[in-house]
């Protein structure tokens, strides 16, 4: 499983989830292992400042294998492309990655 979790910071553990997908700074992608969750990268957001076309950003996501996108709000096109491609994401996010992550691990059912 690799998530990305849209951030405003690129501080590790420590990143704040960015209150929106579009406009976040860098993603922090996760995956799980079997010795448990690791920063796999992070990449800042090739999009930040510029108009990309509609569905650019879940695109790029998508390529890199992304299971899961976390934020604190998306828009519904964004959703929109997620759900046809069988991404799921989790919004309404706040606080750090490594506060977030336990809930993920609960909640979450892998596929």
């Amino acid at each position: 499983m690799k998530i990305a979790f849209a951030c405003q910071d690129s501080k590790g553990w420590e990143s704040i989830i960015s209150p929106h997908f579009g406009k976040c700074v860098i993603f922090v992608i996760v995956g799980k292992t079997e010795e448990g969750f690791q920063i796999i990268e992070e990449i800042p957001n090739p999009y930040l400042n510029s108009s990309p076309l509609p569905g650019a950003l879940p695109a790029f996501l998508k390529e890199k294998g992304v299971n899961l996108v976390v934020a604190g709000g998306m828009g519904k096109r964004a959703q929109d492309f997620f759900n046809e491609w069988g991404i799921k994401f989790f919004v309404g996010v706040k606080g750090k990655i490594k506060e977030i992550l336990p809930y993920l691990e609960e909640n979450r059912k892998e596929d």
